[in-house]
């Protein structure tokens, strides 16, 4: 029993390099995109304010599942007649998985920005211009470092919630964890093990990057503490 368990597990943890990309392309140009979106919705960048709230709004309230259903059946057929098709044709379903996690997690990531931002008090602004700084220069030198300070604890959350949302990525045959559960299953009629040893390993994987993420709270709290 042990023996097959070590096999299961050595077959589905080939998968990990799918799901870690899927995950770090999906949190770094989500972030991105994230950010902008948050001060755009915070300043109320005129026309621009609205379509960020309405884009935040269907990403935030529509399952990732049928996301990536839209995208990856939805989009070829939508696009068929368009002369955008021949340069989508034949691309792999990993570039539409990683659209739509990108799409998916700057939504959310916008949420966490903007109330990190907001959590700065006002008055920090006011005393940047007071020193003659212009508001582009308080943003980036004041405003924004302290909002990432603020915002660390939601963004560790968000990442281990976003490395278990990469199991939907199976649904368009994407060879990441759940991907090799689908494919081994086949192979077995072992089912419970199986799914046992993804859950497993899914678990481990949220547990170290939990313990990393604390240690890197506790650091930035001590360096924050010696700065005051």
């Amino acid at each position: 029993m042990l023996h097959y368990i070590l096999e299961v597990f050595i077959s589905l943890i080939k998968g990990l390099p799918y799901t870690l990309l899927i995950m770090a392309v999906g949190f770094i140009i989500g972030s991105i995109i994230g950010f902008i979106l948050s001060l755009l919705r915070l300043y109320k960048v005129f026309f621009f304010s609205w379509l960020a709230g309405i884009y935040v709004s269907f990403f935030r309230g529509t399952p990732l599942l049928v996301q990536i259903l839209i995208a990856y059946q939805g989009l070829p057929l939508l696009l068929r007649d368009t002369s955008i098709y021949p340069y989508i044709r034949d691309l792999g379903a990993i570039y539409y998985v990683l659209f739509v996690y990108v799409l998916y997690s700057s939504a959310y990531l916008s949420e966490i920005f903007r109330s990190a931002l907001l959590s700065v008090p006002h008055s920090q602004m006011e005393a940047s211009y007071s020193v003659g700084m212009s508001t582009p220069k308080a943003l980036i030198h004041v405003i924004i470092p302290q909002a990432l300070s603020n915002a660390m604890p939601n963004l560790s959350n968000f990442i281990i919630l976003l490395i278990k949302d990469t199991s939907l990525a199976s649904i368009a045959t994407i060879p990441e964890i759940m991907g090799l559960v689908n494919q081994e299953i086949a192979n077995t009629r072992s089912v419970f093990t199986v799914f046992l040893v993804a859950a497993v390993i899914y678990w481990v994987i949220s547990v170290v990057l939990e313990k990393t993420f604390n240690k890197l709270e506790k650091r930035h709290s001590l360096h924050k503490r010696k700065i005051s």
